[in-house]
């Protein structure tokens, strides 16, 4: 008796432990810059892997045969370690992003966790999003009560945020308005399990959804309309799917009318005078990307010149310098050209592969457990709506913008990763044990039917 209430405890500390890893993984990505401009990067690193170990230990390992998918993680692990090792000028910038993307490479590869730990994720990632919303909004209505606020951040990050047109929190309004979409995207994925949205869920989701408005950026915005419209039709096929088509369509017809007639009025919204600029610099001529056009061919150019092994991770920021800009180090803003730059096709294959059989994983989970009714499968669906939401967000801002070369995109795409990883996991081992109880059941017939012939024919 006494050596099963040690196990249980022991099962109960180490459930605790890993959630408590995995959720301080979680806050850990929105402080990456905190961290950047207070002298302690490598404190962050070393925290992001002691935490990422501690997951690993307090978890069980999954087998070569119960999780193929994941090893298949190893291949860019292995393209980035050889490219940086004997190609690239190994700066010490690469190498940190290097050491996060295979922290959160191993991460993938050897931790499981239950759908309970993750739901404890999405709420922190919409505590944090919802926190990131306020900064935007309280920059643009109340700046006094913003500098206040700010004033507990490193003072070389309130000197930037204060000298530039940031927007929020962060550094960069990029930053602020990606932490406010995964705030939406948790929220939609918390909704997903079908319960009656609230008041407090709907005025939650219109606050940061103008909270994202209001960072001026146009990319968020518009890949997660695409990445909403997707999960909304996804799950759906026949007369229900094109009903919901009829839906967006004249969704879509409103918002053209209504953005017609009050134009006057949005435009003071930083996103629709972007969008406005947009045209106008469509219809004028002008280059609309911000230079991303001449940082786009310049990686191609690398890439032809490089097309096997490329230039080395993490050069291409260097590279740039005398070429494209003067003194700035930048990236290119498609991570697809830069993988192409930096590892060749080599490189660049070892990482698709992963990233799309993952999100096609992802999409088949996501379709499978909204559709389905099963107690056990409606845990999930929180899950692996952010999952193959997330994911499928990521490779589109990948067109525009540098998630894979971001930590904090880095490690929430590991984590989504592992959440399609976890599910798939736990659903082989439901069949498994559900062809267990059909083949016992199967079974017991035929030995009921012959112990009754045995007895008869000895009894005769």
């Amino acid at each position: 008796m006494d050596m099963e209430v040690s196990n249980k405890l022991k099962r109960h500390i180490r459930v605790n432990i890993s959630t408590l890893c995995l959720c301080a993984i979680t806050v850990l990505l929105f402080s990456h810059h905190i961290f950047l401009y207070n002298d302690s990067y490598k404190t962050y690193i070393g925290l992001y892997m002691v935490l990422v170990v501690g997951a690993i230990l307090s978890r069980r390992y999954v087998s070569l045969q119960t999780h193929s998918i994941c090893w298949l993680w190893i291949l860019p692990a292995i393209a980035i370690l050889y490219s940086y090792l004997f190609v690239s000028s190994q700066s010490g910038g690469a190498l940190s992003d290097l050491l996060i993307l295979l922290t959160g490479i191993i991460f993938c590869i050897f931790t499981v966790y239950r759908a309970s730990d993750y739901v404890n994720c999405l709420k922190l990632l919409v505590f944090m999003g919802s926190l990131h919303g306020v900064g935007v909004i309280l920059h643009r209505f109340l700046p006094s009560v913003h500098r206040v606020l700010i004033s507990v951040l490193p003072d070389q990050m309130v000197q930037l945020i204060l000298q530039s047109n940031t927007r929020g929190f962060t550094v960069n309004s990029g930053f602020s308005a990606a932490f406010v979409t995964v705030g939406i995207l948790a929220l939609l994925a918390l909704r997903a399990k079908g319960h009656k949205a609230g008041f407090r869920y709907k005025a939650l989701l219109v606050f940061l959804f103008i909270a994202l408005l209001f960072t001026g950026k146009r990319a968020h915005p518009l890949f997660l309309l695409i990445t909403v419209v997707l999960c909304y039709l996804l799950p759906l096929r026949g007369s229900k799917r094109i009903r919901r088509y009829w839906t967006i369509f004249l969704g879509f017809a409103v918002l053209i009318v209504v953005f017609l007639l009050f134009k006057d009025i949005l435009v003071s919204i930083p996103f629709f005078s972007e969008i406005i600029r947009t045209l106008n610099g469509v219809m004028l001529g002008e280059d609309i990307t911000t230079a991303r056009t001449a940082l786009s061919k310049f990686a191609w150019q690398l890439f032809l010149q490089n097309p096997i092994f490329g230039i080395g991770w993490g050069d291409f920021r260097t590279s740039v310098v005398g070429n494209v800009t003067h003194i700035t180090e930048l990236d290119t803003h498609n991570i697809y050209l830069q993988l192409l730059s930096e590892t060749g096709v080599i490189g660049f294959i070892a990482f698709m592969l992963p990233m799309f059989i993952t999100w096609n994983k992802a999409k088949d989970a996501f379709r499978k457990v909204m559709q389905s009714e099963d107690a056990i499968l409606l845990k999930w669906k929180s899950i692996n709506y952010f999952s193959f939401a997330f994911q499928t967000f990521f490779l589109l801002y990948g067109l525009t913008g540098n998630p894979l070369f971001d930590p904090n995109w880095q490690i929430l795409y590991m984590v989504s990763c592992g959440m399609t990883i976890s599910y798939c996991y736990y659903e082989r081992k439901a069949s498994v044990s559900l062809k267990q109880i059909h083949s016992t059941q199967e079974t017991k017939p035929q030995d009921e039917k012959t112990a009754p012939m045995g007895v008869e024919k000895t009894q005769g």
